[in-house]
């Protein structure tokens, strides 16, 4: 939406694609994206690939080098390329934000022609004020990932695809490729206050998405199986590294031998369809507001973040309501 202008740092980051006011259809929005993915996966990789080349030398490590079969075998440092088989990936933060963006843009501009690009350009500088309306539409009416809906599943898959495409291009100094690894990690709170309004209804301050293919809080309308429907749509091997995705789960609802016997059979569909990863939180509203108002009483909560585990109490408020807006799914 900014040419590849960082607003940020103030500085052009990104290849210089045109003007998204002037866009008259999906295509070239998407040929744009696409533009500024490959532009960014290529800065990104190049500072690790020369580290990973100097690091036998600038950053040794003895100990590693001396319990190594390979090096004990070579006489080469560990953290020589040659001998080294390396584990490279790209985190993408905010992955699914992009998609949902993508799927509001060819819905309601190019699809529906509600809006054109040159009023979403001007919204999204505005960080939304001013357009209220025109920002709920984007967030209510546009198709949102997570609900086993293929018009934007589809958008996912696209995307996916032609980075992972792109991805197999780039070489570490190892000879490996460069897969994406959608995951948010906290990434979703810390950079809350730094990414700027987005086309999905997001405004600058708002939380991002958790996890790496999580649907946006309280955006997966359809229930628990068309989340996982929806991600089963992913090649969990040829499509990126791995593919994070947070859950809530009801603690009421998954009591007893009837609760497990229902978490039983989601976690069967869960690997019928082959998801490599999900991960859940399974602490109700009531005790999780209840540690925020008396931190002191509840020291012992536990929640899954995304990608790690804390005590609720520890985590920042912001973090802690993140938590609290995503969907409680309910089985059965």
């Amino acid at each position: 939406m900014t040419s590849g202008f960082d607003p940020v740092v103030n500085m052009q980051m990104g290849a210089e694609t045109p003007d998204a006011a002037t866009f008259t259809d999906f295509e070239q929005m998407y040929d744009a994206w696409i533009s500024q993915m490959k532009t960014i996966f290529s800065i990104l990789v190049r500072p690790v690939n020369r580290a990973r080349i100097l690091a036998s030398k600038w950053t040794p490590r003895p100990y590693l080098s001396a319990i190594s079969e390979r090096s004990i075998e070579s006489g080469l440092e560990v953290m020589d390329p040659s001998i080294s088989r390396g584990n490279s990936w790209i985190t993408a933060f905010t992955w699914v934000e992009n998609i949902d963006s993508l799927a509001a843009i060819k819905k309601l501009v190019f699809d529906d022609k509600k809006y054109n690009m040159a009023e979403l350009k001007q919204a999204i500088a505005d960080n939304w004020e001013g357009h209220e309306e025109m920002r709920l539409d984007f967030v209510r009416n546009a198709p949102k990932w997570g609900n086993d809906d293929d018009y934007v599943d589809n958008i996912m898959l696209r995307c996916l695809r032609d980075v992972a495409k792109f991805g197999r291009v780039l070489k570490d100094p190892m000879g490996n490729n460069w897969p994406i690894l959608p995951e948010n990690v906290s990434g979703n709170i810390h950079y809350a206050n730094i990414v700027g309004a987005l086309p999905n209804g997001r405004r600058l301050g708002d939380a991002l998405y958790d996890g790496g293919i999580s649907p946006g809080p309280g955006l997966d309308k359809k229930g628990p199986t068309a989340v996982l429907n929806s991600c089963a749509k992913l090649d969990h091997i040829s499509d990126g590294r791995a593919f994070l995705l947070n859950q809530r789960l009801s603690p009421t609802q998954l009591a007893g031998e009837k609760g497990y016997q229902l978490w039983k059979s989601y976690m069967n569909t869960w690997y019928a369809l082959g998801l490599d990863h999900i991960q859940f939180n399974c602490v109700s509203d009531e005790t999780l507001r209840s540690a925020q108002r008396d931190p002191e009483k509840y020291t012992e909560v536990i929640v899954r973040v995304a990608g790690y585990s804390a005590h609720f109490v520890d985590i920042s408020r912001k973090t802690q309501d993140n938590i609290i807006q995503r969907t409680v799914q309910g089985l059965g």
